[in-house]
């Protein structure tokens, strides 16, 4: 499983993206919403890891974008924030985000949900 991990702080992005080669999957960060758009076109990961709150453009302009494109309508959008609050999350996921994990998110929440995502992968 591919998996795009999006923060603008890339200290963040970098050490989450090391944890999950760690666990043998294969992960990139990029460190801007715009990067990410460009990524994932080329890269066409199974998974977008992306943060919200980010300059330039946000994760919820990166969702929208996403789901536009006809070639990415598979990838599973996965919303990473510290803002937790009800709006928050439905805004994220009007947007196109299909999960939503706070932040900071221990590391088990994470790998469940990512199996959870491989299942549902493997379904398709």
């Amino acid at each position: 499983m591919r998996i795009l991990v999006v923060d603008d702080v890339a200290d963040a992005a970098d050490t989450l993206a090391e944890l999950l080669r760690m666990k043998d999957l294969k992960a990139v960060s990029v460190h801007s919403g715009i990067w990410a758009l460009q990524h994932m076109q080329e890269w066409r990961p199974h998974v977008l890891l992306c943060d919200l709150a980010m300059p330039e453009m946000d994760g919820l302009s990166v969702a929208r974008q996403v789901r536009e494109h006809p070639e990415l309508q598979d990838v599973v959008l996965v919303a990473w924030s510290g803002y937790t609050d009800q709006a928050t999350q439905r805004q994220a996921a009007e947007a196109g985000f299909d999960h939503f994990l706070p932040k900071p998110t221990e590391p088990d929440q994470l790998f469940a949900l990512l199996q959870r995502i491989a299942t549902e992968l493997s379904r398709r």
